[in-house]
């Protein structure tokens, strides 16, 4: 006798929070909360579908984006050379910091550095001419060696290639 009542009471409770999370003027009968119930999972997953579906579109034109922009990024062989060179380290360093601002991808870097010059080829992923971007790079390494020679001694000279 005394389970069947706690029964019935967990089954009440159980019904109250139903009722609880349907729309104001639900009846509060069990027939009409079922019912309540039933319609509102229906229409989330209707929801829960719609949003499936769009995630879905969302992820291929994210592809297809990525596919065009990887498609227009070629890969060009940038070449520079400094004759005497004031630091070969900061001019290598300028040089990676710059295609890093123009949004270049840097995939190798093959340099010789001595007291008489620098020489350096990288391979580079940009959505940029090969020209503008070594152009860039030029000017880049004559204002390190400018601003470096400003601060100590005149011996370096750069070339281009």
């Amino acid at each position: 006798m005394m389970t069947e009542r706690l029964r019935r009471e967990r089954e009440k409770e159980a019904y109250a929070d139903l009722h609880s999370i349907l729309p104001p003027g639900t009846k509060n009968e069990k027939n009409a909360i079922m019912r309540g119930a039933m319609l509102r999972i229906q229409e989330l997953q209707g929801h829960k579908q719609a949003l499936e579906r769009r995630i879905t579109e969302l992820q291929d034109a994210g592809i297809e984006s990525d596919q065009r922009e990887s498609d227009s990024r070629l890969t060009k062989k940038i070449r520079i050379k400094v004759v005497n060179p004031t630091s070969g380290l900061d001019s290598i360093l300028d040089v990676l910091h710059l295609l890093k601002r123009l949004g270049a991808e840097t995939t190798s870097i093959e340099s010789r550095f001595s007291r008489q010059e620098l020489e350096a080829a990288m391979d580079v992923d940009t959505q940029m001419e090969a020209d503008d971007v070594e152009e860039a790079v030029q000017r880049s390494l004559y204002d390190t060696e400018r601003k470096l020679l400003s601060r100590g001694s005149p011996r370096s000279c750069v070339s281009q290639n």
